[in-house]
């Protein structure tokens, strides 16, 4: 099913992150925690927590959108 390859793909990149990016990610986006209490549990100001958010949201486009271009690229050149 496309859904369970397309939650896979995104798992896959959230894995790739940084881990200081990826912490970030998860806590707020995936468990929920705001972004106040991120940054006071890591002993961070919030500026930090809001930047390495913005950073791990930019940095899981760009591997996603780098796979699409590598499996396009496998497609058009039949190694699929």
């Amino acid at each position: 099913m496309e859904s369970d390859s397309i939650r896979t793909a995104t798992i896959d990149a959230v894995n790739d992150l940084e881990p200081k990016l990826r912490f970030v990610l998860v806590a707020h986006d995936l468990k929920g925690a705001s972004m106040a209490q991120i940054a006071e549990d890591a002993g961070l100001p919030l500026s930090v927590i809001y930047k390495r958010r913005a950073k791990a949201l930019g940095a899981l486009r760009h591997i996603i959108g780098l796979r699409e271009a590598m499996e396009d690229f496998a497609w058009k050149v039949g190694l699929q």
